[in-house]
């Protein structure tokens, strides 16, 4: 082999552990439990076996000599097979929406089916389902249930929405919506990868995003890509938006699934407005992921997030110094956070329905407790619906905190609640039609496909068609992914 090509292998490899043992030593003491949840033994053992590979083909290209014997000769061979199929089933599932290696699902055991048929049918969303409606019902709720069966062993699906809709007074239907929809969401189309433990692609994404390093969230140079023209792309075009986009949310507020809860924007929220709901994690606790979380939100909570939210942007941006203080517990809250929502689905759970309760009591006061008592239960629902993302014209503009983003989720709420106070007042907004803001641009584009969904999941609940909205029919495509690993392995 040509020495260059050796060198640069070399080089690439060094980098690859380099990177990886950064990666290592960033990772805080509360991490590891959650982390063995998440990506199982299977995933370690994937994670062993690939650096292994690596290595081998370190030593194998500095001192063959050595590496050249039978044995070594054979063992090499082996581990550098495994590591390539194990690498190329990892990146089959994280680049294509149909994996190739799909059938591997079927390996997964998931051998829990007593106790999901006695959940399903005490739900009360079930009870509520036609005998045809009922099993497209069943459809969306193992597919909620298969991307983290470890997740709902303690808290069952049906159970815990059921048990936190009627606490705070909201709509089962809309958090059983907001679970489904996001179980298969972006990059988690597929389902849970066969060699990880409960993570499907978009859970790799999160993971990689919770662990960003510090010199690049708060560098200049990522602030300047955030507003800074790209040569040779229009500023209007979707190209230099999506780039803009890309940098903007390259923070730690990372949204979790199984309800697309933010770290910071609504999970610190939450527990700011409420925090007499979270005195579990709150108060002084054994466990070393919630004192984590208590510890960190003690030390950020009165900036991190600041009051007035609905005015963030004229909130001074917060300096070095702060960063240089409170950078460490920034990076802790938002892990913890993230693994709270990821692991345990009673919190998920709890912090989503205070989000909707939350914003609904907003809307309530913004276009009046009459006005807003009239409009339909799904008119209701669809309003939280589009606000589940992105605000479109904070894109390009960073907000006071690095690490995190008003803009998201909660600027849409305002948004709509203005403009929905005006169309209740110009008579635009009537019972009996779908309302959608006059720019509905102002939303991320998934909020379309949000709607249809809802549509999907109302009309299976109530047999009601919400009017002006073709319903989605994911269910169908679920089938497939549910098949490939629960039935399967039953």
């Amino acid at each position: 082999m040509n020495r260059f090509i050796k060198a640069v292998i070399i080089l690439v490899c060094f980098g690859a552990l380099v990177v990886e043992l950064a990666l290592l030593a960033s990772i805080f003491e509360f991490e590891w439990r959650p982390l063995r949840e998440i990506l199982g033994a299977s995933g370690f053992a994937a994670a062993l076996l690939i650096n292994l590979g690596v290595l081998l083909l370190i030593a194998r290209l500095l001192v063959p000599q050595r590496m050249s014997g039978g044995v070594m000769r054979a063992v090499s061979l082996s581990v550098w097979t495994a590591s390539v199929l194990l690498l190329v089933v990892l990146f089959d599932w994280m680049f294509l929406s149909s994996p190739l290696t799909a059938r591997l699902q079927s390996l997964k055991r998931l051998d829990d089916s007593a106790s999901l048929n006695q959940d399903f049918q005490q739900f009360s969303l079930a009870k509520r389902t036609s005998e045809s409606t009922g099993k497209l019902l069943r459809e969306a709720y193992e597919r909620i249930y298969i991307n983290a069966p470890q997740a709902f062993s303690g808290n069952p699906i049906g159970q815990t929405i059921d048990r936190y809709a009627t606490k705070y007074q909201v709509d089962p239907t809309l958090l059983f919506y907001l679970a489904y929809i996001n179980s298969f969401y972006g990059e988690a189309y597929s389902g849970p990868i066969p060699i990880l433990g409960a993570a499907t692609a978009e859970t790799v994404r999160d993971l990689m995003q919770i662990h960003l390093p510090a010199w690049f969230v708060e560098s200049d140079v990522r602030q300047k890509m955030i507003t800074a023209r790209v040569p040779g792309i229009a500023p209007d075009s979707n190209l230099s938006f999506k780039l803009h986009y890309a940098f903007h949310k390259a923070t730690l507020d990372v949204s979790s699934q199984p309800y697309d809860l933010n770290t910071f924007s609504d999970v610190l929220l939450v527990m700011k407005q409420y925090p007499e709901e979270f005195t579990d994690v709150l108060d002084i606790s054994s466990d070393k992921l919630d004192a984590a979380m208590a510890e960190a939100y003690r030390a950020i909570e009165s900036r991190a997030l600041q009051s007035p939210i609905f005015g963030y942007q004229a909130v001074a941006p917060l300096d070095a110094g702060y960063y240089a203080t409170h950078r460490r517990n920034l990076q802790r809250f938002a892990r913890a956070a993230y693994y709270k929502l990821a692991t345990d689905f009673d919190f998920s759970t709890r912090a989503m329905a205070l989000i909707i309760r939350f914003q609904q009591e907003y809307y309530r006061e913004t276009v009046g407790p009459a006005a807003w008592e009239a409009l339909p239960a799904w008119q209701r629902g669809t309003l939280t619906v589009m606000t589940r993302d992105l605000f479109t014209p904070g894109v390009g503009k960073p907000t006071y905190n690095a690490y995190s983003i008003p803009e998201i989720n909660v600027a849409p709420m305002q948004y709509i609640a203005i403009e929905a106070e005006r169309d209740l007042k110009t008579g635009r907004m009537t019972p009996g039609r779908l309302w959608r803001p006059q720019q509905p641009e102002f939303l991320w584009g998934g909020a379309g496909y949000r709607l249809r969904v809802f549509s999907e999941i109302w009309s299976y609940v109530d047999d009601i068609k919400i009017p002006d909205i073709i319903a989605a029919e994911t269910t169908l495509e679920s089938t497939t992914v549910v098949s490939r690993t629960m039935r399967a392995s039953q």
